[in-house]
């Protein structure tokens, strides 16, 4: 496979120049969140080519938890695949996402799930929300979206499930990102999903503090490893105890 190459507008450039110079010398998160969205469709862009986000257009069926597509259709990320199936596998009857992006994953459960399943959106940047209406209109057409700093405060409607991808790794500052992991433990009844690059905290060490260590277990595909992290009691398989940080490598 080439390298894909993003393909970033000149103003997105610049202000994140500006924006590393200020945060080599303050520190802070990866991204300026207000420039972030010219990013993210960059990220949308290089991913299409390679990946299929879009369950609604693909011949799909899920069979004992596993998603499996045509021989033929554009595979599915592996991480994304991961996501779905560590979602889909809790049979939740309400499910919210924090960090939405374009929405790729919610649209997804919607197919997955099915009409009668509750579905939820969350960012921090009003930007996001409008890629979500623009990329996926029938799955936004069913699925409220609202603007929230989940470092700020907990989700405005608990929910039974409550996922994060690749949102706590670009949040640099300390205090921000336990707060965030905080609130996401206070808005899900049963259970929060997180996949993230887990070298950028000490996720297993922060989550046994905040969850205790008997609450933690991991979905592997082979490919990908997501964190569930269980408030509702002990989880079976597909689902296993989370034990060692080794895990998550």
């Amino acid at each position: 496979m080439e390298f894909i190459k993003l393909r970033l507008p000149p103003r997105f450039l610049l202000k994140h120049a500006l924006f590393r110079v200020r945060k080599a010398f303050r520190g802070g998160d990866d991204y300026d969140w207000s420039n972030y969205p010219d990013h993210y469709r960059a990220e949308v862009r290089a991913g299409r080519k390679w990946y299929n986000e879009d369950l609604h257009s693909t011949d799909w069926k899920l069979q004992d938890g596993r998603i499996f597509i045509a021989a033929d259709e554009t595979p599915l990320h592996p991480t994304h695949r991961n996501v779905w199936e560590a979602v889909v596998n809790l049979t939740p009857s309400s499910v919210s996402e924090v960090g939405m992006g374009g929405g790729r994953f919610l649209a997804g459960l919607r197919e997955l799930l099915g009409p009668g399943v509750e579905l939820r959106g969350y960012d921090v940047e009003a930007k996001q929300l409008e890629l979500f209406h623009e990329l996926y209109p029938a799955a936004a057409a069913t699925i409220p979206s609202s603007v929230l700093d989940i470092t700020l405060s907990p989700l405005p409607k608990m929910t039974e499930v409550v996922f994060a991808s690749t949102v706590l790794m670009h949040i640099r500052r300390p205090d921000a990102y336990r707060q965030a992991l905080r609130n996401l433990m206070r808005s899900a009844s049963r259970a929060v999903v997180l996949m993230d690059n887990y070298t950028t905290h000490d996720y297993l060490a922060d989550l046994t503090s905040e969850a205790g260590p008997d609450a933690l277990y991991v979905y592997d595909t082979g490919r990908a490893v997501s964190i569930v992290v269980s408030l509702g009691g002990a989880l079976d398989l597909p689902y296993k105890p989370l034990t060692s940080a080794s895990q998550l490598r």
